[in-house]
């Protein structure tokens, strides 16, 4: 009757390999943690304050160079026109006061006599 002892137990021998040796095997990625509904709806909540500052912020750096540059332009067209409008009255005053003296010097000649 055999042993049972595992030193006496026949083995069977087998030839070397002279393979070049197997690279490792890769690591098993552990399993991908989803997020949670409420981990999606404090993301998204995020995002949207997010772009909603981002939006306000910019439109109101737009809405204010624009508001600038209309307001500019319009100030500058009504200073014009007002600018116009005195130097057309003042040269029309100045035009006036030339043309009674040139009346009063027109006739000088022959109050002189």
């Amino acid at each position: 009757m055999p042993s049972s002892d595992p030193d006496s137990i026949p083995f069977r021998w087998e030839v070397p390999s002279f393979d070049p040796p197997k690279p490792p095997k890769p690591p098993k990625n552990p399993p991908v943690q989803y997020p949670t509904v409420e981990e999606v709806e404090a993301i998204r909540a995020s995002a949207y304050h997010e772009a909603y500052e981002l939006g306000s912020n910019q439109g109101f750096i737009e809405g204010r160079e624009s508001g600038y540059k209309e307001g500019q332009a319009k100030g500058y067209e009504e200073g014009y026109q007002k600018g116009y409008l005195d130097a057309h009255g003042e040269t029309n005053r100045l035009h006036d006061a030339l043309k009674e003296l040139l009346q009063t010097l027109d006739g000088f000649p022959e109050a002189m006599a």
